[in-house]
């Protein structure tokens, strides 16, 4: 058998990393054995490794002299649109401090840093009261919370899936491991994701990203 070309041989640390992508590809393609949270962060790694290379590629065109646009705002150019593409792909990996220092819109940097507070100020929650209210078809006292979930993140901090909860009394954002009122929303949210990705494996959906 011939040997490879030159510029297709690998060094042993080039084929060390090369594999360690595949063995990632390959989570986040494999719907067995995988927990929600592997899925998120071998997903969020794959989608990393993409916007960096294309990140590269532009930065390599525009060392170059050809035209490559890094407009950000409304209409992001094709440098921009990489780098909210990264820091999304950071933030599903529970890397919301990079993520905010890299996305091209204020508005979701600032979202970003706020998550990362949250995951990082603990769990104890705001001290904001229960509101009792009567159900009206037992006509017993209930206690409802003021926090509400938001949305499912994962975080670095927990090792864990958490709910990102917002306290509607004092405006408080938290990162709490997922129970009661805040395990049922979850489940709601994740059971709406599956119903919309019935018919779309993890391949379609990063190639749709």
């Amino acid at each position: 058998m011939k040997p490879l070309p030159a510029f297709l041989q690998m060094t042993p640390e080039e084929e060390a990393e090369e594999a360690r992508l595949q063995e990632l590809r390959r989570a986040s393609f494999t719907r067995a054995r995988l927990t929600p949270e592997e899925r998120a962060v071998a997903r969020g790694a794959v989608m990393e490794e993409i916007a960096r290379a294309q990140i590269d590629n532009m930065t390599a065109a525009r060392a170059e002299g050809h035209n490559v646009s890094t407009r950000g705002g409304a209409n992001l150019g094709m440098v921009a649109r990489a780098n909210a593409t990264l820091a999304h792909a950071l933030a599903s990996q529970g890397r919301f401090r990079e993520a905010a220092e890299i996305h091209p819109l204020k508005r979701m940097a600032a979202k970003y840093l706020k998550t990362a507070e949250a995951v990082e100020k603990g769990d104890e929650l705001c001290e904001c009261e229960r509101e009792v209210k009567t159900d009206p078809l037992t006509q017993k006292k209930i206690e409802i919370s003021p926090r509400r979930a938001i949305r499912e993140i994962y975080s670095r901090t927990h090792g864990a899936l958490v709910a990102l909860t917002r306290c509607e009394s004092c405006g408080d954002l938290n990162a709490v491991p997922v129970g009661g009122q805040a395990a049922q929303i979850v489940e709601a949210v994740r059971g709406s994701t599956r119903a919309r990705r019935a018919t779309t494996n993890d391949a379609q959906a990063l190639g749709k990203r």
